[in-house]
């Protein structure tokens, strides 16, 4: 079987849209954030011009940052069983990329505000109050992160349909997001051009 046999028969044309929309829904959002935080102090700094630029420059590289990761959750989609169907495994693929979303705003949102959000705190002054060494919970933390909803999706019906209605829900947006990349990468290459 060539890889381009396994890879359709992995992913119908249909899912994969469907994973790549699950996939730029963080990172659009988290993108777009970052760009309207800071318009204001680069329109102060130049002009509003520059801040259009700002914002193309970060949509196109969220566009591929989106294709990078659908690459890595496809790759990563081949260890998991081929005897379970295209449905759980864009549920597991979908589960798993949204764990690893939070796990990277998270960061992000640390070096930014200086402040990891409420739920990440908490663990980490549990992790402190119990003397156990810091990383070694916390590596034990992230993996726990990843592995319990795996198992979760691949136990239940219920969280499977539940991430797969997120998915759902995001479509509509995520393809919003993606029209704007066009507009980026047209602001893009008019900027280049001028």
């Amino acid at each position: 079987m060539t890889t381009a046999e396994r890879i359709k028969s992995r992913f119908s044309r249909s899912n994969l849209i469907e994973l790549f929309l699950a996939v730029a829904f963080p990172i659009h959002a988290w993108s777009i954030f970052g760009v309207l935080r800071d318009v204001d102090t680069v329109v102060n700094r130049t002009d509003a011009w520059d801040a259009v630029g700002v914002g193309a420059y970060s949509l196109v590289f969220a566009f591929i940052e989106t294709s990078i990761l659908l690459l890595f959750f496809m790759i990563l989609s081949f260890l998991l069983p081929f005897d379970w169907g295209e449905r759980k495994i864009k549920a597991e693929i979908s589960g798993l990329y949204y764990v690893f979303a939070f796990w990277a705003i998270c960061g992000q949102a640390f070096f930014m505000f200086k402040k990891f959000p409420p739920l990440v705190e908490r663990g980490i002054r549990f992790i402190q109050a119990n003397q156990w060494p810091f990383f070694v919970l916390l590596i034990i933390i992230v993996i726990a992160s990843f592995l319990l909803p795996l198992w979760r999706v691949y136990a239940s019906k219920k969280a499977e349909a539940f991430v797969l209605k997120v998915n759902e829900n995001v479509m509509l947006l995520s393809i919003l997001y993606i029209f704007l990349d066009l507009i980026g990468f047209v602001i893009m290459v008019i900027r280049n051009i001028a």
